[in-house]
This record gives structure tokens, sequence and C-alpha cells, in this order.
């Protein structure tokens, strides 16, 4: 790895719905870790040696692969809680206690 590389970023959060694919260009290498800044928003990530083929690869495609995967195989999580249901679920667990 050196300076300049580009590597793909999986950025998967299951409980946000995120499931992006980034482009990051490698900005600086230490001897543990090392900065990639990301293409398009130039937001800056850093990343462990260990992060190479779980969450950073190389090859565009086996990340785009590892993405589709994660979503397919996603769980439902409710992206909206109206005020009146949460309120509605706190008295109902009230009333059966």
């Amino acid at each position: 790895m050196k300076k300049g590389d580009i590597y793909y970023y999986t950025r998967i959060i299951p409980n946000a719905g995120i499931y992006d694919l980034l482009e990051v260009k490698i900005r600086s290498v230490y001897d543990t870790y090392f900065v990639g800044l990301e293409k398009f928003n130039k937001q800056t990530f850093l990343f462990n040696y260990s992060d190479i083929d779980k969450i950073l690869f190389k090859n565009r495609k086996t990340a785009l692969d590892v993405v589709k995967n994660a979503e397919k195989n996603k769980k439902y999580v409710p992206t909206e809680i109206y005020y009146e249901e949460e309120i509605w679920k706190q008295k109902k667990d009230i009333l059966t206690l």
C-alpha cells in the first residue's frame, strides 16, 4: 500500500440502513494505520491494516458484492416512530403490569 492507491470502502451500518460503497484514495500511510480521502465529499477516514479485505477492498467488484449481499440480508429497521405510537406503547406496557 502506498500513497495515491485507490481502495473501495464498504460503509455498512445496518441499524441506520446505510449500505454505501465509497471510493477512497490513500492520503497518508503510517506504521499502524492509514488515512483515506473519499472522492466526492472529501471526507477522510482512518483505517487499520486489519480492515483490508474486510471493509476495504482493492477490487471494486468484490466490494460491491459485499455491499449487495449485506443489503440483501438486512433486517427490517423501522425508520420512523411516531410520538403517539411510542406513548401508546408505554401506556399499554404500564397497564399490563
